[in-house]
């Protein structure tokens, strides 16, 4: 081999080692930039989950429902200028005017330690308005002393929306409110997964994503005041005056119901009652006196007046004496909806209550101008599931637990001067599971987009719930493919695959079932297949 021949060999081995180190270089150094974007990516997400962490942290420690209302009070019994009562303002802040609201605000009356009264003030804009005033919910209430002389507690308690959740199995697009802040499902199980050594965070995001978020402390608020009230004092030969609580009262048949007779110018405990006119009779308790009449169901309608005389016992003549009357009207037992609960029917006359799971059962006990304290016992087969003490109440029945069981709601009213609650009626009721419901389009045309979407969900309607999973499809000829996917909420779509033999104008029919793998309910629908459009 020639030195020019050999020279050339050598220059092509060099340039392929040198290529050859080129190449590692860049693969090298390939390696070290990828390195370095993942090692940014994780950054990024490491103060994205610490930036969404310390804004759930912030908006929770600002947004805490505030309620307040006024220093504690005195009053005397029978003060001309207080004759309707004494107003009082009750403010329940929220952190956002814009977006939250005060969705309920009671207040509890206790005299001397004993609750005696309960009364929903968010629920009556009539009795109890309010005006908003910045961050503000203003609320007015005019107090009473009913009970008579005493030191009474007014307890007011606050809900707020400042906190909303959402259910389980939401996707990952719907959001949670806390405050002013809203953060996505994504954000909160993303905080979720990348937080270990906080675990009181992430219980409350478990909580924010479970549907478990109404009694957070975030939404609840609680003010008291008290009120001393106290009597006249009497001078000895003050003037007696005899009057009723109410003037115009109303009875009711099985029910006894009595009305407070009020005393003043002398002590109750030397004061006596009698009778002139009227049904019913005067009874003392303790150092209250009471009239108190039971009516008959064939009173209904009638008015009575009851007349009667107070006398002093002092030796003080004509000022020992007071005379009064008032009239009482017997009324029937109506409640304020006919249809006490919900869901219910009236088919022929009769009505048909039935409880569903997955479905709110709406229990309305007031009845008409039956004024007091109101209870709700709940039976489950038999065994007590909770005791409500209101009027109303609302539940969901539990999907997959409480089908088949017998539902007991019993309702039992006081009134403000009886002792003990007595029953105003009482059912049972069998759960039933939901309908599985499905909408199904009637018509598809050859040559339309081979997706056709359709509804479904659990419920009756105005409360249907999502099912969560897709759904099994069984077709005519096996038309359709066989599974629903599931889209958003309640919406589905599922493929045409191959159409129907025998197609003309007038259109070939398709029985579809649409089931749900989870639970095996199903229900068949009814499609046309027509020709192509303008065939």
């Amino acid at each position: 081999m020639s030195k020019g021949g050999a020279g050339k060999v050598y220059f092509i081995l060099y340039l392929a080692v040198l290529l050859e180190l080129l190449i590692i270089i860049v693969e090298r150094d390939d390696a070290e930039e990828a390195a370095q974007r993942r090692l940014r990516e994780i950054e990024r997400n490491r103060k994205k989950v610490q930036l969404i962490a310390e804004t759930i942290i912030n908006a929770l420690r600002g947004s805490q429902t505030s309620v307040s209302s006024t220093s504690n009070q005195q009053m005397v019994l029978g003060d001309e200028k207080e004759a309707d009562g004494r107003e009082f303002l009750v403010k329940v802040r929220v952190s956002d005017p814009i977006r939250d609201s005060v969705n309920d605000l009671s207040l509890a009356i206790y005299k001397n330690g004993g609750k005696m009264d309960s009364i929903l003030m968010g629920r009556d804009t009539v009795m109890f308005p309010r005006v908003q005033t910045g961050q503000d919910y203003i609320f007015r209430y005019k107090f009473k002393p009913t009970y008579g002389e005493g030191e009474y507690a007014l307890r007011f308690h606050a809900r707020t929306n400042q906190v909303v959740g959402v259910a389980p199995g939401a996707s990952k697009d719907d959001t949670v409110k806390i405050g002013a802040v809203r953060l996505t499902v994504g954000d909160l199980l993303e905080v979720k997964d990348g937080i270990t050594e906080n675990v009181q965070l992430r219980g409350f995001i478990d909580s924010l994503l479970g549907a478990q978020y109404e009694n957070f402390s975030t939404n609840l608020g609680m003010n008291e005041f008290t009120v001393n009230v106290k009597r006249k004092e009497a001078k000895v030969f003050d003037q007696l005056a005899v009057y009723p609580q109410l003037s115009d009262f109303n009875s009711f048949p099985t029910l006894d119901l009595p009305n407070l007779m009020r005393i003043e110018g002398a002590e109750s405990r030397g004061v006596s009652i009698a009778k002139l006119e009227g049904p019913g009779e005067f009874v003392k308790i303790d150092t209250f006196w009471y009239w108190k009449y039971t009516p008959n169901a064939g009173e209904v309608g009638q008015t009575y007046t009851v007349k009667y005389r107070g006398s002093a016992n002092r030796g003080g003549g004509a000022k020992d004496v007071g005379q009064g009357q008032f009239s009482v009207t017997v009324k029937g037992m109506q409640p304020v909806d006919p249809l006490t609960y919900f869901p219910a029917d009236s088919i022929d006359g009769k009505v048909e209550v039935t409880p569903y799971t997955k479905v709110p059962f709406k229990i309305n006990g007031k009845y008409q101008d039956l004024n007091g304290t109101y209870r709700i016992n709940l039976t489950l087969d038999g065994s007590l599931y909770k005791t409500i003490n209101e009027p109303t109440y609302e539940f969901t029945p539990v999907f997959g637990e409480m089908e088949g069981k017998k539902l007991g709601v019993e309702i039992l009213f006081r009134s403000q001067f009886m002792n003990e609650f007595v029953t105003l009626k009482k059912d049972e009721f069998t759960i039933d599971p939901p309908a599985f419901n499905a909408t199904f389009p009637k018509a598809f045309y050859v040559g339309d987009a081979p997706t056709v979407s359709f509804k479904a969900g659990y419920g009756i309607d105005g409360y249907y719930s999502e099912i969560g999973t897709d759904l099994n499809i069984t077709s005519d000829g096996g038309v359709f493919e066989s599974k629903g996917s599931k889209k958003d909420g309640f919406v589905y779509g599922v493929r045409v695959i191959k159409n129907p033999n025998g197609i003309d104008k007038k259109g070939k029919e398709v029985s579809v079932t649409i089931s749900d793998p989870n639970t095996g309910r199903s229900t068949t629908k009814i499609i046309r297949f027509y020709p192509k459009r303008g065939k």
